[in-house]
């Protein structure tokens, strides 16, 4: 089993989604009653227990938090609730796409971030930002997103989205620390925005480290999911 959480030197990964009207637009949120509507369009449903990202220590399931991919021949969509996050914290969620998971090391394990950022033809491997936003008091929130079939703007790879109906999908939660003044949309909207070079991974690609405005805080992938279909 954890095999399961390996991604990113003993972290998992992330990948975005996004399920548009064409494929060339870029990943932006989705509520329930669009999840809902997409759902009539003959699409597959697959949910998923939420769990501590193996960066903080043993790995533990979140209680009470619970992913959702709903996937069609157009593409996706995901609704993530998920709880015990930081109360004034900024977040992110990063989907990693796996279009062909037959190609992963471990399969028929899940994949792996091994998979994705070393191995990324083999498995035609995406990785891309999903959505964001601060977080209030009661330290839980939903987080939703879809993706089109097709080319992924702003994905770490260029390889698209091609498979939806049999991708293997992961949805990592990244924290980004207390919202700052004056900083908080590229906190929510970017891989680096308020956060230290020391923090993000090093084992991203240079695309991803580019990707915002640094800032003070310790940032550190949080949660995570596998969606496999």
């Amino acid at each position: 089993m954890r095999r399961l959480y390996r991604l990113i030197g003993g972290c998992p990964l992330m990948l975005g989604l996004a399920a548009c009207e064409t494929p060339s637009q870029s990943p932006t949120e989705a509520g329930p009653e669009e999840l809902a509507a997409f759902s009539h369009n003959g699409a597959q449903h697959t949910t998923a227990s939420v769990f501590t990202h193996p960066s903080r220590g043993p790995v533990t399931a979140v209680a009470g938090a619970r992913a959702t991919l709903v996937t069609n021949d157009a593409g996706a969509r995901m609704l993530l609730h998920t709880e015990d996050l930081q109360p004034g914290h900024a977040y992110t969620v990063w989907v990693v796409i796996f279009n062909r998971p037959e190609g992963c090391a471990a399969y028929p394990n899940p994949c792996t971030s091994g998979d994705v950022l070393f191995r990324t033809g083999a498995v035609l491997g995406e990785v891309v930002y999903g959505t964001g936003h601060v977080v209030g008091g009661s330290g839980q929130a939903s987080f939703a997103m879809h993706v089109s079939k097709g080319d992924v703007p702003r994905g770490w790879f260029g390889n698209g989205f091609t498979n939806p109906r049999g991708a293997e999908v992961h949805l990592v939660l990244m924290d980004h620390g207390p919202a700052i003044p004056g900083l908080v949309s590229n906190q929510i909207s970017t891989l680096r925005g308020g956060c230290t070079d020391a923090s993000v991974p090093g084992a991203f690609p240079p695309v991803a480290h580019a990707d915002g405005i640094p800032g003070p805080n310790t940032c550190r992938l949080f949660q995570f999911t596998i969606l496999r279909q």
